[in-house]
């Protein structure tokens, strides 16, 4: 936890959910690139009971085959093949329960929303297994974890059946304040004066891996030269790779945030759809994407322009 930055009322959090006396439910998210893997990775050290992270873009049947695999090699007995998510859940809770019971048993679950695919019963099968037999062991602490921010509100978060009130610690990761950040570059060795300090926290926002990839020996623009406009820049698609991966229908969203960019004083929902090139009849559910990715996408399509 030394290399922790900033954290601590989720370390808190994290914290009580192992030393209270039931099982914790906890959601963990926020846009990518934020550090909802590393927070879980460097808190808990590594050490789970279980650790599964989604795939994006695959099938049910792929993701319930790697689901296998993964936990087949945490079992140490063998393990029948899942036709579905209910069996998934079920052969889970059947390793867990071979586990010691004189402590907290930690699952975690990377990128869940991924894991969701069409017509898979994924939430269900997760509701089963939570209500149905989690829930009850007073030990289980199930860690779930998601950059599709939209997916954790509805499915999980403001889940209107079997999850409905059963999350016991919900954690929203926020881009880092500018102090924050600043510990974080002199952490990495780098010390840069206020001013450009500034100019870095207003191209690259608080998101830590961006941060992360900077070079000590070069000054700040010559980092985001390198970054952003240099042949095969590292940074040089993350706007499109960023919206790929989280939406089924990317265009619209980036058409909605070219719009909102172009806008120094905002716009209305109305104005918005009216400029739109292209109608879409999930323009509503477009529009409620978090203020906090729509002002970042905004701030990566001006540095890319």
């Amino acid at each position: 936890m030394d290399k922790l930055i900033g954290r601590k009322r989720e370390c808190e959090e994290l914290r009580r959910c192992m030393e209270s006396d039931r099982s914790e439910l906890v959601i963990v998210y926020g846009r990518r690139r934020i550090g909802k893997t590393f927070l879980i990775e460097e808190f808990f050290n590594q050490k789970f009971d279980f650790k599964y992270v989604g795939a994006h873009g695959m099938t049910t049947r792929r993701q319930i085959d790697n689901f296998y695999l993964t936990l087949k090699e945490y079992a140490s007995g063998p393990i029948k093949k899942f036709k579905n998510w209910d069996e998934a859940f079920y052969a889970l809770r059947k390793y867990i329960e071979t586990l010691p019971t004189d402590r907290k048993r930690v699952i975690f679950i990377d990128e869940m929303p991924w894991m969701d695919s069409r017509r898979s019963i994924f939430v269900s099968a997760l509701e089963n297994f939570w209500n149905g037999w989690a829930m009850a062991q007073r030990n289980i602490v199930l860690v779930a974890t998601g950059s599709a921010t939209s997916w954790m509100k509805n499915k999980i978060v403001g889940n209107k059946g079997g999850l409905h009130g059963r999350i016991t610690c919900n954690l929203h990761l926020s881009p880092f304040t500018l102090y924050e950040t600043e510990q974080y570059l002199a952490a990495r060795g780098i010390e840069w004066d206020r001013y450009q300090l500034t100019q870095a926290y207003m191209a690259l926002g608080g998101v830590p891996f961006y941060y992360s990839l900077l070079d000590s020996r070069l000054s700040l623009a010559q980092n985001l030269d390198r970054l952003f406009f240099s042949k095969g820049a590292l940074l040089r698609v993350e706007f499109d790779n960023l919206y790929t991966a989280l939406f089924d229908q990317s265009e619209l969203y980036v058409e909605i945030v070219k719009a909102l960019s172009e806008s120094e004083g905002g716009l209305t929902s109305q104005s918005i759809i009216n400029s739109l090139p292209t109608k879409s009849s999930n323009v509503g559910k477009a529009l409620s994407l978090p203020m906090g990715l729509q002002m970042g996408a905004i701030r990566a399509s001006s540095i890319q322009r």
